[in-house]
């Protein structure tokens, strides 16, 4: 048992009175634990959160590398002078596609023979706004460490390749681009491994399965890269060839700076420790008004400091 000596001045009374009051260790050591236990839970809360939490991408990009020569083989082509299937016609990065309408990405002349590797696509933000016919989308993609398959919201990508189609084939323009980039597991009932491009543009669908692939998705950063495989979609109905469905047409790299979403757990758990350290004010000892003060002023030791409205004075009785 722990004594402690209080003097103490209550409402109303003009004389002095010593009040013993005992306060039993059972009162103490259970407040003592309490704390330990938080301070030593704290950091394990912290560890678990990281692990749990939701990360979201700030910025980044992917570099699209097509193989000119797979691409005039599609849809029958080949790749000689006069018999290729798609060549390249014109590339818009991130800002041209921003700037530009449907119907200027469908008739611009930028460079002449563009190269076809080398491609940047800019990681769009999480708003996009578009011109007349154009489709671009926001990033709106969230996973866990050690379970990026396991995500939500897509990766929207700003660029669009022209390719011109072989007048041999009907002629004119197909577009890729808009993409997005995101898992989805029935994929692979269709002969992918679940990572795809999805073109966004007006009549768009999955353009490209991503095969032998290697993902890299970390508290600070996520990274994907592959072989753009021809999807089941644009085989059958955009080159109207089944048999080009799995060809290889080029090589997929994507990287991105990541940063945590803030923990809705963490939040509630802190909130709840910052209650347990809230400090009470004792039990059972009377309050002081304003009106007392003047009352009690003769009462306080020499050097001792007024108590405020609603405190309570303790003064450690001094033995002479």
């Amino acid at each position: 048992m722990t004594n402690l000596w209080v003097r103490h001045y209550a409402a109303g009374h003009e004389s002095k009175r010593r009040v013993k009051r005992r306060i039993s260790t059972n009162q103490v050591i259970p407040a003592m634990n309490s704390r330990l236990f938080l301070t030593l839970l704290l950091p394990f809360a912290a560890m678990n959160s990281q692990v749990n939490a939701a990360y979201t991408l700030v910025s980044g990009g992917a570099m699209i590398d097509y193989d000119a020569a797979a691409w005039a083989s599609l849809a029958g082509g080949a790749n000689l002078p006069g018999f290729e299937a798609l060549i390249m016609d014109e590339f818009f990065d991130q800002a041209g596609v921003t700037s530009r309408t449907g119907t200027q990405i469908l008739n611009d002349e930028v460079v002449a023979n563009p190269a076809t590797t080398g491609l940047y696509h800019a990681m769009n933000g999480s708003t996009v706004s578009n011109l007349a016919n154009r489709s671009n989308q926001a990033t709106t993609f969230a996973y866990e460490v050690g379970n990026p398959t396991g995500h939500t919201g897509v990766i929207g990508l700003g660029g669009i390749t022209r390719w011109d189609v072989n007048p041999l084939l009907g002629g004119g323009h197909l577009g890729f681009g808009d993409y997005t980039l995101s898992y989805d597991p029935t994929r692979v009932l269709v002969g992918g491994t679940g990572w795809a491009l999805r073109v966004n543009m007006a009549g768009g669908g999955v353009a490209f399965d991503l095969k032998n692939v290697t993902v890299n998705a970390t508290a600070s950063a996520f990274d994907i890269s592959g072989d753009l495989a021809v999807s089941y979609e644009m085989a059958n109905f955009y080159l109207a060839t089944p048999a080009n469905q799995g060809n290889d047409v080029g090589n997929f790299s994507f990287s991105a700076i990541a940063v945590p979403e803030p923990s809705r757990a963490l939040t509630m758990f802190v909130g709840v420790v910052a209650l347990g350290f809230r400090r009470r004010r004792p039990q059972g000892l009377p309050t002081l008004e304003t009106g007392d003060l003047a009352r009690h002023a003769r009462g306080l030791s020499i050097g001792a400091t007024l108590p405020s409205s609603g405190s309570v004075y303790q003064h450690q009785r001094v033995t002479s």
